[in-house]
């Protein structure tokens, strides 16, 4: 028995399972098992060192004698042995048993023991205590004892069976286990949370969006409704006549009808905008984009009864009398006034003031005035007739009873249908945009198998098209999507957000609605409303609108649009604004009524709009052509289409070539040199010009006490003084200049004209040069050349002052002698004997007489003016240097009216020269140029990054033959030793001669501080990265990092 009872011990855990399995297997169903720990039962743990003493059971050292008991034991234990598959001993813990058997007898006495203790009725505790602990008429399977029930069977371990327990080290397995479990939800936990911060940064992505909260989500659905399928377009402008829905405010939800745009100019630079508004940049000036828009209005005062029948009662609210409490209470939103149409007759006429023919009769008591009889027509030139103000305020004019109120742009989007009693009000208005522009009503939404719509979630920021199948009772419909790979799926969508898709160019009949039964031409579209040409004789403004999901797509029939020049050319927009830069198909082409403009209606498709450009706001998309030079006007389009060209350019661009020095190949000024001050344009059928362009140039001579002349020289007789080229060809005119592009007569011709060497200057007796002055300066004496001792002979000085001369004009056969033939390759030869020496003489000559100083020979009776030729001085600073001129350069200015140190950027100035070859450093602002004083400029704050710049810069010290040239960096080097001091850009010069920048084959080697960044819009940078693009990645793969290179 010891040893029986010592391998019990080391099995007690598998007794006490044994025990409270089998008190669970006979137990009712019904009994109330809540009050057991289940883990506690199955593991056999003491908490409590009291819960043992309850269990007073039997003696440590009783030993079973009776034989009857003994035989009962062992039947007990045959029973068991036939169930040992119900309770089989784990494979780890068979090792551990010497005897199944005894274990077994064991197992059957114990638990007969406790079935008899129970039966009893006595229970022995330390509290004294006795309870009930078996049910009647419930019995064991095993025994035939009853049952006791499950609160009452020994849950906890009895130590005088098993001897001695350890409970500190049952409580450390507890607190143990329940550390793992705790750790494991932890776990858990942070696995749940990092999976759905992936799936939520998933959502980001995809979306292409913050998602903050809901409102910024609602937000930006909001304004996608306005911007397409693509989320990098801005948004685009709304039209007038549609229909959109307030985001915010009083009217957050209503529907209303845009009347016009309104531009409200921010206030300037420091000051705050009270506003909000987008903010929106052109010419220098920022402004916000504001709508005006017809909304019905929901006043506070529309409790009054309106003689239309629709008033709505307005709710009260209540409020509490209770001070106090409503200090330390969250205010209560105000219920938000019923909308009403506007009746000026239920208002006081202190507050009401009439516009129009009621003005005067309105301040009569005993006037009324007569509203429009409902669904009536009205004319639009009768609205100031019907238009009213309350209060005084312009804000709150009233229209036809509704109220025309201003709202940002950012606070509407389209609306694509409107609650029935809205669309009653706005029915009953009589206003005549309402009738010209429908309202989005389902009703007259027809649908048909097969039609291609396009479906705009709320919920969704991306829409998806497809082919509408069916719709359903509930207002579901069916679209059949295109996956790509050539499969097809269904999705479902509501049907107030499904739209049918048209195009400009399509022909179209109109199912229900107003205009039903009436066919026409699709000529414009803008959100869910396209605008119908119905068959006319020629192309003008729609004759109606109306849904596209009130419209079926039918066969087209001849219109008089078959004629229009130019009809779906694809065109590239260059109109500054939210279009610039965008692709369109003209769809419509309308004249001015005296020919001298030509305006484009042209679809925007990434957009879904369409819009109108003046003729040079466009050019065509692959050659970037002007229209009339891509595709001329046939025979049949110039008697409609023919526009006066040079008429309508008047108004395109800035003066070209100002401040270009040029030298004067022809007419009565051959030979000097003037600097460019103005164009104007001549016709040539008067026979004035050959050219058609009339020169204003400022001669370089020096005059003592008088201004340099400004003459008028035809642009045929001029050449740019560096490289002898036409001004065109040295200059080219941008795309907004054509104005001024230089018409050629027939038999005139340009080229570059190679430098031809003057005779030698004339100089007096002392050896000192005598200047040329103006012809008109001069005394009739002095023109004959009178020599300083004025003896009055008439010696000419030179032949070329002779009016009768053949030098004086140039003759035609001279010209063409002059000509320079090009070589295959086009670049314009010039002799090379002459090139170096023209590009030196007149390079010296034009900088040492603009710092000349002229002086008067006061021991001469001639008042002959006389030059004193001074050296060349250098700049004295390096932002006045002749190839930095005419480029905008970021510098910081210190002190003076215009100090930058306060601000959190630099200035961007212009160096240049005025009259006489002054230089001058400009600052341009809204209030115009302003001369900043060269000693205040220092370099800018922030310097180029070898690592990493991007920017456009130019070079503005340093070695003299690279200064001014356009770089941006390629890769970058150490020179010596790896320190910033030492780090060096390779650089790649850019020409931006033609208006486009162009990468050049030459390479420089520049270190920041010779540099400085140089203005550029962010078009320009975007398509200098896709320009480096491929010469970065060689650089990079070619050196991999930065090397190190030796001083020499």
């Amino acid at each position: 028995m010891n040893a029986t009872g010592s391998l019990l011990r080391t099995r007690r855990d598998e007794v006490l399972r044994f025990l409270d399995v089998e008190a669970f297997a006979e137990s009712d169903e019904d009994d109330d098992w809540d009050d057991i720990d289940v883990n506690e039962m199955q593991e056999g743990i003491v908490v409590d060192d009291s819960d043992c003493r309850d269990y007073q059971l039997l003696d440590q050292n009783r030993v079973i004698s009776n034989e009857e008991e003994a035989r009962h034991l062992e039947e007990i234990a045959d029973a068991f042995r036939s169930r040992q598959d119900d309770y089989p001993v784990q494979p780890q813990e068979k090792d551990h048993l010497e005897d199944d058997d005894v274990i077994r007898d064991l197992l059957g006495r114990i638990f007969v023991q406790f079935a008899e203790s129970f039966a009893t009725e006595t229970v022995s505790s330390s509290s004294g205590g006795s309870r009930a602990v078996y049910r009647e008429g419930k019995r064991s399977r095993v025994t035939g004892l009853p049952i006791p029930l499950a609160r009452h069977l020994p849950t906890k371990l009895p130590p005088h069976i098993f001897g001695g327990v350890d409970l500190d080290r049952l409580k450390r397995a507890k607190e143990e286990r329940l550390r793992d479990y705790q750790a494991q939800e932890k776990q858990e936990r942070q696995e749940k949370e990092m999976h759905e911060q992936e799936k939520a940064q998933k959502q980001k992505e995809a979306l292409g969006i913050q998602i903050g909260s809901k409102r910024k989500l609602l937000q930006a659905w909001e304004s996608y409704g306005r911007r397409g399928t693509s989320q990098a377009t801005p948004l685009r402008r709304l039209h007038e006549g549609e229909w959109v829905c307030i985001r915010r405010g009083r009217y957050k939800g209503d529907v209303g009808l845009v009347w016009k745009l309104r531009k409200k100019v921010l206030p300037e630079k420091g000051q705050a905008s009270s506003s909000g508004g987008i903010a929106c940049e052109m010419e220098e000036n920022k402004f916000e984009i504001w709508y005006i828009v017809f909304v019905v209005p929901r006043l506070d005062e529309n409790t009054q009864q309106s003689p239309l029948g629709h008033f709505l009662p307005q709710p009260s609210v209540k409020e509490s009398s209770n001070t106090a409490d409503c200090q330390h209470r969250k205010r209560k939103r105000s219920t938000r006034p019923p909308p009403n149409l506007f009746n000026p007759n239920h208002w006081p006429r202190s507050r009401v003031k009439a516009l129009g023919i009621n003005a005067s009769h309105f301040n009569d008591p005993t006037f009324q005035y007569r509203l429009p009889e409902p669904y009536s027509y009205t004319k639009w030139e009768d609205r100031n007739n019907h238009t009213f103000r309350l209060d005084g305020r312009v804000d709150h004019t009233m229209v036809f009873g509704l109220h025309a109120k201003p709202f940002k742009e950012d606070a509407l989007y389209p609306a694509n249908s409107m609650p029935e009693n809205l669309s009653k009000l706005f029915a009953m208005s009589c206003h005549p945009l309402v009738r010209k522009f429908p309202a989005p009503v389902p009703d007259t939404w027809r649908f048909e198998s097969g039609d291609y719509v396009v479906c705009s979630p709320p919920e969704s920021l991306r829409s998806f098209r497809g082919w509408f199948v069916e719709l359903s009772e509930q207002g579901h419909a069916t679209v059949e999507v295109d996956r790509g790979d050539n499969t097809q799926e269904l999705r479902v969508a509501m049907i107030h957000d499904v739209q049918k898709v048209f195009e400009p160019g399509d022909w179209i009949r109109v199912l229900a609605g107003p205009h039903e039964g009436r066919e026409g031409f699709v000529i414009s579209k803008f959100g869910s409303f396209v605008g119908v040409l119905e068959q006319q004789v020629c192309s003008t403004q729609p004759d109606f609108f109306v849904h596209v999901n009130a419209v079926h797509r039918t066969t087209s029939k001849w219109t008089a649009v078959d004629d229009i020049p130019w009809r779906g050319v694809a065109i590239l927009i260059l109109k500054k604004g939210p279009y610039r830069y965008k692709r369109g198909i003209v769809k419509d082409v309308l004249r001015s009524g005296r020919r001298v403009a030509l305006f484009l209606s042209v679809y925007i498709p990434d957009l879904e709009c369409t819009e109108r450009f003046m003729y040079p706001e466009v050019v065509e998309f692959d050659t970037q052509k002007p229209l009339l030079d891509f595709q001329p006007l046939t025979t049949v389009q110039k008697p409609r289409f023919a526009f006066y060209r040079d008429v309508y350019r008047c108004s395109s661009g800035p003066v070209p070539w100002v401040n270009v020095c040029v030298h004067i190949v022809g007419g009565e000024h051959k030979g000097k040199t003037a600097l460019v001050r103005g164009v104007n344009k001549q016709s040539l059928h008067y026979g004035m010009t050959g050219s058609s362009l009339q020169l204003t140039v400022e001669l370089q001579v020096i005059a003592a006490g008088q201004a340099n002349p400004m003459v008028q020289v035809d642009y045929a007789f001029v050449r740019e003084i560096v490289t002898g080229k036409p001004l065109e060809v040295y200059q080219p005119l941008r795309r907004d200049q054509g104005f001024y592009s230089p018409i050629l007569s027939p038999n005139l011709s340009l080229a570059t004209i190679p430098f031809k060497r003057g005779p030698p200057i004339p100089k007096l007796s002392d050896g000192r040069p005598i200047i040329d002055t103006p012809d008109h300066d001069l005394a009739p004496a002095q023109m004959l050349g009178n020599t300083p001792e004025g003896n009055g002979s008439a010696t000419p000085r030179s032949s070329c002052f002779k009016e009768t001369d053949s030098t004086w004009k140039i003759t035609e056969e001279e010209l063409e002698e002059e000509l320079v033939v090009e070589e295959q390759g086009g670049r314009s030869w010039i002799p090379p004997e002459h090139e170096k020496l023209y590009e030196d003489i007149h390079y010296e000559w034009f900088s040492s007489i603009t710092n000349a100083r002229t002086t008067v020979d006061r021991t001469s009776t001639s008042p002959v003016r006389v030059l004193t030729m001074l050296p060349l001085p250098q700049s004295s600073h390096w932002i006045l240097h002749p190839k930095l001129r005419d480029t905008a350069i970021y510098v910081e200015i210190e002190g003076g009216d215009y100090d930058t140190s306060r601000h959190k950027r630099g200035a961007c100035v212009v160096p240049g020269v005025i009259g006489g070859g002054k230089p001058v450093v400009r600052l341009y602002g809204r209030q115009g140029a302003k001369e900043v004083d060269p000693a205040r400029i220092v370099p800018y704050r922030e310097r180029p990054n070898p690592s990493t710049e991007v920017s456009l810069m130019v070079v503005a010290r340093g070695q003299d033959e690279h200064i001014g040239k356009l770089v941006r960096r390629i890769f970058h080097f150490y020179k010596g030793s790896q320190t910033e001091e030492n780090h060096w850009l390779i650089l790649g010069v850019v020409d931006m001669s033609t208006g486009e920048e162009r990468l050049t084959s030459e390479r420089l080697e520049v270190h920041p501080r010779d540099l400085e960044y140089v203005e550029e819009t962010i078009d320009e940078r975007r398509r200098s990265k896709k320009l480096f693009k491929d010469v970065r990645e060689e650089a990079k793969s070619q050196y991999r990092r930065a090397e190190i290179r030796d001083v020499n």
